[in-house]
């Protein structure tokens, strides 16, 4: 049964995003609610980053010297931003409607983000389905 439970919780958290995606649709004006649900986003994920993946990471190198742990944070901060600007660079460059770019990145973040998600959901809920 676990199993089951696992892989229905999974699909719900895979749905969402998909419920989220059909509201450009219902709504007239596809322009402003993908520039504010994109903005929104955007806003969200670096306050999360700033708040609470940042010196969370922090405390999770607490074994480790404290100029390390800085060096550490700070390279792979600074990689995620350059991973960003290299798909950034790679998406059709020649299209001159940017916010179709933006959204095939988008797209690309929300697809590199919820497999490995998924993949621990799934993991994770069939051990502990409290958890």
């Amino acid at each position: 049964m676990n199993i089951l439970a696992s892989f229905i919780l999974t699909s719900l958290a895979g749905l969402s995003t998909i419920i989220g995606y059909f509201i450009i649709f219902i709504k007239g004006n596809k322009d402003k609610i993908i520039t504010f649900s994109l903005s929104f986003a955007s806003g969200v994920m670096l306050t999360i980053s700033i708040i609470d993946l940042i010196p969370s990471s922090f405390n999770y190198l607490s074994n480790y010297h404290l100029l390390f742990r800085l060096l550490l944070i700070i390279f792979f901060f600074i990689l995620g931003i350059n991973l960003s600007y290299f798909i950034s660079s790679k998406v059709d460059k020649e299209n001159s409607n940017s916010l179709k770019k933006v959204g095939i990145i988008s797209m690309l973040a929300i697809v590199l983000h919820n497999i490995p998600e998924g993949i621990i959901t799934f993991m994770v809920s069939g051990v502990d389905f409290n958890l």
